[in-house]
């Protein structure tokens, strides 16, 4: 029997990269859902550097044939993350009465050893919030 053995968590000062693909970039604007999701996939730049990461997500994300490519990408601090959710959910009842919280463990791959994933999920209000703090802030990079 194997047991599940726990992943170690990333940093506070380790920096995060994620792609933003084509789908999630329409009109000059980034979807406001671009983190919305379970074990949201990223990067870490210590492990892959940008031009690695880049590369990585172009292998992943780029299908021609359907119209897909690599628009951008944002990136973040674990640490200003976490932050930026706990100040989130002092704001939401709901949340704040779960105790509902995130961390970001490291998930390397065979194919990319700089995969973590920010646990458990990300919900759609924090991630519409999350966008436009990293707007303002200049962390997000369109490359077309």
């Amino acid at each position: 029997m194997t047991e599940n053995v726990p992943r170690p968590r990333c940093n506070n000062e380790e920096d995060l990269i994620r792609a933003i693909p084509s789908p999630r970039y329409c009109n000059g604007r980034v979807s406001p859902d671009l983190f919305k999701s379970k074990a949201v996939s990223v990067n870490r730049l210590l492990i892959t550097d940008l031009k690695t990461s880049l590369e990585i997500f172009r292998s992943a994300l780029e299908k021609p044939a359907k119209g897909v490519s690599l628009s951008g990408y944002a990136t973040v601090q674990t640490g200003e993350l976490i932050k930026f959710v706990a100040d989130f959910v002092k704001t939401n009842s709901d949340l704040r009465k779960r105790g509902f919280t995130v961390w970001v463990e490291a998930a390397p791959t065979e194919s990319n050893q700089g995969h973590a994933e920010i646990m458990p999920n990300i919900t759609e209000a924090i991630s519409f919030n999350l966008v436009t703090y990293l707007e303002k802030e200049g962390k997000i990079v369109i490359l077309n």
